[in-house]
């Protein structure tokens, strides 16, 4: 290694940093949300996104959202990073377009966009508050992975989370939110290990045969 550096030092060129690796997978993502109005009522959504990770950390995240007021049909909407190159794009699924529209980009605001490649501690986005409590929940089995568990308590919210013990997806399989007037649950599921189709990143690459 050493030699290396002094070869690249003295041909005039700094060495490139080593390309970090990811475990490639695909998988599907069950979100829940209930939100507690002050007159009592509670809302609840459900959102389900189509996510893939290939080994250079690519990552593809897929939804399908009502196309709009007034619309009856629904808009397939597909949110890609690259972060070797820091490059984010919204297109239609189907077509693999980018989303120009206003309307069309302001859906995907209301689900928040998984975000694979970030330590899981920050999903889902929490305040930052004082830890009071941290708890070992022990190890579990979900969705095929041996899982352990951590239960997390702030002044004013409890996050639950079941991280693989064997391999790095990224983020929990299992996260459970609770606040005073909000809860939250995402949970992988139909998860596959392995390179997912090269197709699927296309329009990161609108350029490459």
């Amino acid at each position: 290694m050493e030699l290396f550096l002094l070869a690249a030092l003295l041909a005039g060129r700094a060495p490139a940093p080593p390309q970090r690796t990811y475990v490639p997978f695909q998988a599907e993502l069950g979100e829940t949300r209930a939100t507690k109005h002050p007159d009592g009522t509670v809302t609840e959504s459900r959102f389900t996104w189509r996510i893939y990770r290939d080994g250079a950390g690519k990552m593809r995240s897929d939804i399908r959202l009502p196309a709009g007021p007034g619309k009856s049909d629904t808009l397939e909407v597909a949110v890609l990073l690259d972060p070797a190159t820091g490059r984010t794009l919204l297109v239609d699924a189907r077509s693999g377009k980018p989303l120009d529209d206003a309307s069309e980009r302001g859906l995907v605001a209301e689900p928040q966009i998984p975000s694979l490649n970030e330590p899981s501690a920050n999903w889902p986005p929490s305040p930052q508050k004082e830890l009071t409590k941290r708890e070992d929940l022990g190890i579990r089995t979900i969705e095929g992975f041996r899982c352990r568990g951590t239960r997390d308590s702030f002044k004013d919210r409890t996050t639950e989370t079941w991280e693989p013990d064997e391999v790095s997806l990224g983020r929990p399989v299992l996260t459970r939110s609770v606040t005073p007037t909000d809860e939250y649950e995402g949970r992988l599921f139909n998860i596959r290990l392995g390179e997912p189709d090269p197709a699927v990143f296309a329009p990161l690459d609108p350029g490459k045969k």
